[in-house]
């Protein structure tokens, strides 16, 4: 999503209007490297992609200009959630704390927070 200041607006473009999984897959072929034409191709020929250029764009095709778009707007988005989450996971795996929640059946709606250490042997500074 395109962001305004603190605003965040929705794409509604023929790409953004697609299948998430469809998307993704384009986000990984342009990261890849793929080449433009041969990405054209293939989005062009899948079925559903044809039902919503259909739908909703006059069964007009994604164009070279569609996709130059979306490299600009929906893939650096794409690109920006996937550092987001990488990091996310660096923060998980450096905090290496496992939150569990333990309770007492013998009390009621009693319930306490414990952290411990992972158990990660996979770890290089572990040593079992």
């Amino acid at each position: 999503m395109e962001q305004k200041g603190h605003l965040t607006m929705a794409r509604i473009a023929k790409i953004a209007r697609l299948g998430s999984d469809i998307r993704n897959e384009l986000n990984s072929r342009l990261a890849d490297g793929a080449d433009g034409k041969n990405i054209l191709q293939w989005l062009n020929s899948l079925p559903s992609v044809c039902e919503t250029l259909a739908r909703s764009f006059g069964a007009r095709p994604i164009t070279k200009q569609n996709l130059s778009n979306w490299r600009r707007g929906g893939y650096q988005d794409w690109l920006v959630r996937k550092q987001d989450f990488s990091c996310l996971v660096k923060v998980i795996r450096a905090c290496s704390c496992n939150f569990s929640l333990e309770s007492d059946p013998g009390k009621p709606d009693s319930a306490g927070f414990s952290a411990t250490p992972l158990q990660n042997s996979s770890r290089p500074n572990d040593r079992h």
